[in-house]
């Protein structure tokens, strides 16, 4: 298991970046369940969700199909238009994380 998800030497993120890097077609139900539940369907696919008890239960549960990053924000470098926002390896663009979390939660 890894004990430290979400946390970058000695620092907590309050923000991963999961990405789904295995298919999870061979393994339980129970997983397959739970990857759903995180919105990780399709391989490759990045999701940001708040480091809390319930999510990082969850990554515990599938950490052997997943990728867990912290989340980097770069406020100053603009993504290109039709570029995402958010990118592979868990950087976000031109947002703080302020205001990168009212973004988020003004889509809901």
């Amino acid at each position: 298991m890894n004990n430290c998800v979400g946390k970058v030497q000695g620092l907590v993120s309050k923000l991963h970046a999961v990405r789904l890097v295995k298919s999870p077609i061979r393994e339980p139900k129970k997983f397959r369940k739970t990857l759903e539940s995180m919105q990780l369907t399709k391989i490759n696919e990045v999701q940001i969700m708040k480091n809390t008890a319930s999510v990082n239960g969850k990554l515990q549960q599938v950490i052997h199909l997943v990728d867990v990053k912290p989340v980097v924000f770069k406020p100053d470098v603009k993504p290109q238009p039709g570029q995402p926002i958010v990118t592979d390896d868990g950087c976000v663009l031109g947002f703080t994380e302020e205001h990168f979390v009212q973004y988020v939660e003004g889509k809901k």
